[in-house]
């Protein structure tokens, strides 16, 4: 596999998961000044985060990153591409058998920590505790957990399908390895001297 092919799936794995973090829970896109900047509380931060169900999406990010990362790469070999429909999907099932095995070898509690402790940091950049309260006042409601529980399933699939029609679309991938191929002589160049400290 050539380097531009694998920088590509890197770029679309990247973004896969930061779209699934992104959505842990909604955020705005700037903050505004005129807000109440009450810094919001690290307890109640972690009361979103449980109420969000932060701990099982920032689990489940990593484990479609990884599962993109392979199926990626595996949808590109040409003996896959080969196989039946239903032997696709078999091979698809051993990934995401692999996926979860990996998922469980690193999911530590020193992990999810790590994970809640980021969480809280990057929530108190980004939200007053007006804000805080009123999310989590609307996810402590049926209609609020209903759509936790939904959220998951819906970006799971929404990130799944976006990575494969990218992976299979071939104007996008030419494009994608045509400025790979353009600007990645000059992030070597600009890398290299800092790499060699």
């Amino acid at each position: 596999m050539s380097k531009p092919r694998s920088l590509c799936q890197a770029v679309l794995v990247s973004m896969s998961l930061f779209m699934l973090a992104n959505n842990t829970f909604a955020k705005p896109t700037s903050t505004n000044q005129n807000m109440a900047s009450t810094t919001p509380s690290d307890a109640s931060l972690i009361q979103l985060a449980k109420l969000s169900n932060f701990e099982k999406e920032f689990q489940n990010g990593v484990k479609q990153g990884f599962l993109s990362s392979v199926s990626a790469s595996v949808m590109q070999d040409k003996a896959f591409q080969k196989l039946t429909p239903e032997q696709q999907n078999r091979v698809q099932k051993i990934l995401e058998d692999f996926s979860e095995k990996i998922l469980a070898g690193i999911n530590t509690p020193e992990l999810s920590q790590q994970a809640l402790d980021g969480y809280v940091k990057t929530a108190k950049k980004y939200f007053t505790q007006d804000e805080v309260n009123a999310l989590s006042q609307f996810y402590n409601t049926p209609i609020g957990q209903s759509i936790v529980k939904k959220q998951s399933a819906f970006m799971t699939e929404y990130t799944n399908e976006l990575v494969v029609g990218m992976m299979q679309d071939k104007q996008f991938n030419e494009k994608m390895e045509n400025s790979l191929k353009q600007y990645l002589p000059e992030l070597k160049q600009q890398l290299n001297p800092l790499l060699k400290q």
